[in-house]
Formats: C-alpha cells, structure tokens, sequence
C-alpha cells in the first residue's frame, strides 16, 4: 500500500497518478526537466560550462521523472 505525499490518500503501487488529488512527480520532474533543457541549450553556446550543468540537471530530472511514484510505501 502506498500512500499520496501530498493529500496522504491510499494510492496503488501501479498508480501513475494519485486518484484523489491528481499528485503526478514524474510529471512534474520531466516538466522541470524540459526548462532546463530549454534554459541549457542557449547557455550551452554562451556559458559551456553553465549550459553542461543544466543538461545534467535536466537529465536528472528526467531519469526521476521516469522513476517516480506518486506515494511512499506504507508498511
């Protein structure tokens, strides 16, 4: 059993959402993510070393975007 870190509802293991209050931080990670490509890209060619570090960031993001779970386990 899991439970929703921000409304604190029971959530399936297999949830990709919570049902109560929609809580998603794979969503909102790969969103941050996406900025930060966005914001990398331009400071890549500018800064190189400012730009490198967005990148990373927003690889990140993505790879907890991917690996997230809408609530922490329960016992």
């Amino acid at each position: 059993m899991y439970r929703c870190t921000r409304c604190d509802d029971p959530v399936a293991p297999d949830a990709d959402a919570c049902p109560a209050c929609g809580y998603n931080p794979g969503r909102t990670a790969m969103d941050a993510g996406a900025v930060c490509l966005a914001i990398g890209l331009p400071l890549l060619y500018a800064v190189t070393p400012a730009g490198v570090l967005c990148w990373f960031v927003a690889l990140l993001a993505f790879g907890y975007g991917l690996l997230a779970t809408p609530g922490e386990r329960v016992a």
